[in-house]
């Protein structure tokens, strides 16, 4: 049985439309995922920097930590040595009395 040609140019038709139709979701895709990929790019690069800020500013905060206990133990042992120093020099003087 002969398809009518009517019918035969409606399905011609019908495949050339889903043809052209395909091709422009395709490319309008592969428009979105560029523009998204854009995007996370511009994230990632503004993540990289706010994590470079933070660690730089978390470091700077346990470099002053680090110093104020360092200046506390040297101040502390200064103390302490001026305080041996001074209590040898009387057990050297108290010896001597007894001599």
């Amino acid at each position: 049985m002969p398809v009518p040609e009517a019918f035969s140019k409606l399905v011609d038709s019908t495949v050339a439309q889903t043809a052209k139709f395909y091709e422009q979701v395709r490319g309008d895709a592969s428009e979105h995922v560029a523009r998204f990929s854009g995007r996370a790019a511009g994230w990632t690069d503004h993540a990289g920097a706010v994590a470079v800020e933070f660690t730089e500013d978390a470091a700077i905060k346990a470099a002053a930590v680090s110093r104020s206990a360092a200046d506390k133990v040297a101040g502390a042992t200064s103390g302490l040595a001026e305080n041996v120093g001074e209590r040898i020099i009387r057990v050297g003087e108290r010896l001597t009395r007894r001599d």
